[in-house]
């Protein structure tokens, strides 16, 4: 009986060193996994650490290669040398501080159109100059394009004040309206849209001209009594509905630089 009691009690400690010695591999085995696992995520933290690092050291970069040619720009001079109509000459004038580069210029922006141009910067005793021919009832502006250690730098944009360049500009509609009578009725209103402190570049005087199969037939003046008293007007004109056909208008403007601006008129 002892005997027995003997072995039961012998195959029950086996039973139990193989539970905890499989235990403890199993164990042995998490934490190993884990282990790995921990490896891994530290593995892919420091890969983003350091990619949000390059990142962040590129957008420093690109700040930087913004903002050193504005950085470097000491003075701004604008100066007009012809203007007429269709065309306003300026020649800008940019100083800068400790320039060593050899290479810059300007990236013109007609802001209307969208239209880019490039235009050279000469040195001459310390002054970079560009000439540029612009239309004088547009807006422009401009960057400074610079070559440093071959990398292209810009500058921040700088627009080119509009008493430089710009002529008076103005607002012009024209509407028909049918009557009871078989006529049609045209209203033209004409508005100046800015004072100009420059007289020669005022607009002086503007009107309507009606033509019948091409003979001027009547001339219709806005009231101006000298650029700084007129603001806006309207003038109108009558024709029979039936000879439609046979009318046209035109807006004439004159400017103080002598020149006069002649539109056909369209009316839907």
């Amino acid at each position: 009986m002892k005997t027995v009691l003997v072995l039961v009690l012998g195959a029950v400690l086996m039973i139990l060193v193989v539970m905890n010695t499989l235990l403890l591999m199993e164990l042995r085995s998490r934490l190993e996994s884990l282990e790995r696992e921990s490896s891994i995520s530290f593995t892919r933290m420091s890969a983003l650490e350091a990619r949000v690092g390059s990142l962040q050291w590129d957008l420093s970069e690109m700040k930087e290669m913004m903002t050193e040619p504005s950085r470097l720009l000491r003075s701004q001079d604008y100066r007009l040398e012809s203007i007429n109509l269709e065309s306003a000459v300026v020649r800008i004038n940019l100083t800068f501080a400790q320039v060593e580069t050899p290479y810059m210029e300007l990236l013109l922006k007609d802001r209307d159109t969208g239209l880019i141009r490039l235009l050279e910067l000469r040195q001459e005793q310390g002054v970079y100059t560009a000439v540029a021919n612009l239309v004088p009832t547009s807006d422009y502006a401009y960057q400074v394009l610079m070559n440093v250690n071959g990398i292209e730098k810009y500058s921040e944009e700088y627009v080119i004040p509009a008493d430089v360049f710009q002529v008076q500009r103005y607002h012009f509609s024209a509407q028909i309206f049918s009557t009871t009578d078989a006529q049609l009725h045209y209203s033209f209103r004409f508005m100046v849209q800015a004072v100009i402190k420059h007289d020669e570049r005022s607009i002086t005087g503007a009107r309507v001209k009606v033509f019948k199969e091409g003979e001027e037939i009547s001339n219709l003046e806005y009231p101006f009594d000298g650029p700084m008293n007129f603001r806006e007007g309207t003038v109108n004109y009558r024709i029979p509905k039936e000879d439609q056909s046979l009318y046209k208008f035109f807006l004439e403007v004159d400017y103080g630089l002598g020149e006069t601006k002649t539109e056909e008129i369209i009316v839907d």
